[in-house]
């Protein structure tokens, strides 16, 4: 809970510092992540407490998507292949393999291997040449 408290003040600090534009959106995704983080402890069933702090998760990729497509060189496509892999291999390590224990790894190891996709997509598209309309 310390680590969590830790980072949304960092976070907050450099929303409230940066000159960056935060949109609508942005904020009611952090705004639902916030929820679902705040009332996770609170859900005392396994199920539906993998499902909640899945989706906060996955929910949290959105920024890393975007920034990829915006900028694909700024982020190493290898960290996460190698921790999409991770999740993926912790699986079948598992003792019991239930709903609640395999959401979470399933979830956030696909967005990790969505992430590499995208990055390696918009490197191959930027790096493509244009077609040029010559008179």
């Amino acid at each position: 809970a310390g680590s969590a408290l830790a980072c949304f003040g960092i976070g907050w600090l450099a929303a409230r510092h940066s000159r960056f534009h935060f949109s609508i959106s942005d904020w009611a995704l952090t705004v639902a992540i916030g929820g679902a983080i705040l009332i996770w402890p609170f859900v005392h069933k396994a199920t539906p407490s993998a499902v909640i702090i899945t989706a906060a998760d996955i929910g949290a990729y959105y920024w890393t998507i975007e920034k990829g497509w915006r900028k694909p060189g700024e982020d190493a496509a290898t960290s996460f292949f190698l921790n999409g892999v991770k999740y993926y291999v912790a699986i079948p390590a598992m003792d019991a393999l239930t709903v609640a224990s395999a959401l979470y790894p399933i979830g956030v190891g696909t967005m990790n291997i969505i992430v590499v996709i995208v990055l390696l997509y918009r490197r191959w598209a930027l790096r493509k040449p244009r077609a040029t309309c010559s008179s």
